[in-house]
């Protein structure tokens, strides 16, 4: 099962990177899991698959970096493209419907650990 798998430890996570050190800007393509449960007591890190019933995502691009919402800075992502359980969602044409706003990466997570559900998959200026 294919998966995004974080190469930095959670020490190291910050928000203007991803889980691989890629860096995270304005303009950035991203995939966004909603349930990445890696960096916990040393456990496999697991809320990732790109595939199959467990792949939970959106997909689209960073418009803004660093705003503070219920305590903590988050990115802000229109995305494109949304799979729940392995399947596509048909998105609404809405913009605002389109906005996600998860923590960035490196935010301390309630139950220990720290977020680390936001990857690169494009950067501007490599197409």
């Amino acid at each position: 099962m294919e998966k995004m798998t974080p190469t930095l430890p959670p020490d190291a996570l910050r928000e203007t990177a991803d889980p691989t050190g890629m860096p995270i800007q304005p303009g950035s393509r991203v995939r966004s899991f909603d349930f990445p449960l890696g960096y916990r007591s040393g456990a496999e890190f697991i809320g990732t698959d790109l595939e199959g019933p467990l792949a939970s995502y959106i997909e689209g691009t960073v418009i803004g970096i660093g705003e503070m919402r219920e305590g903590c800075r988050r990115y802000r992502i229109l995305a494109d493209r949304r799979i729940v359980g392995g399947e596509a969602i048909k998105l609404s044409d809405d913009e605002a419907e389109r906005l996600f706003l998860p923590p960035v990466n490196g935010t301390p997570c309630a139950m220990g650990g720290r977020m680390s559900s936001v990857f690169v998959i494009d950067t501007p200026g490599t197409n």
